[in-house]
C-alpha cells in the first residue's frame, strides 16, 4: 500500500475508536441516568404506596424487579416471610411451555 493510503486508515481507524469512546461514555451516562430516574420512581411510589411492611423488606423484592405493589401483595399473602415472597413472585413470573403431543 502507498504511504498516503496507510495515513488514511491510520486517521480512519482513530475517528472510529473516538466514536466508539464517545458511545461507550454515551451508554454509561444513560445507564447512570435511568439509575437514578429509577430511584426517583421508587422513592416516589414509596410514598405513595402506604404499608405496614418494613421498607427494608419492600425494596429487597423491589431490587429484584417487581413492583412494590405486587411486593407489598405478596408480603400480605406471606405473612411478611421475604423468602416466601420472593419464591412465589418468582414462580409466578415463570412460563411454563407445554410441549405439542
Amino acid at each position: 500500500m502507498h504511504h498516503k493510503t496507510i495515513n488514511i486508515l491510520e486517521i480512519f481507524i482513530k475517528k472510529q475508536i473516538n466514536n466508539l469512546f464517545f458511545l461507550i461514555y454515551f451508554i454509561d451516562d444513560n445507564r447512570r441516568q435511568q439509575q437514578q430516574s429509577a430511584q426517583s420512581v421508587t422513592t416516589a411510589a414509596s410514598s405513595l404506596t402506604p404499608s405496614s411492611f418494613p421498607e427494608k423488606d419492600i425494596r429487597e423484592i423491589t431490587k429484584k424487579g417487581f413492583t412494590r405493589e405486587r411486593a407489598i401483595e405478596e408480603l400480605k399473602s406471606t405473612d411478611g416471610d421475604v423468602t416466601k415472597a420472593l419464591v412465589t413472585l418468582i414462580t409466578k413470573s415463570l412460563t411454563i411451555y407445554k410441549q405439542k403431543d
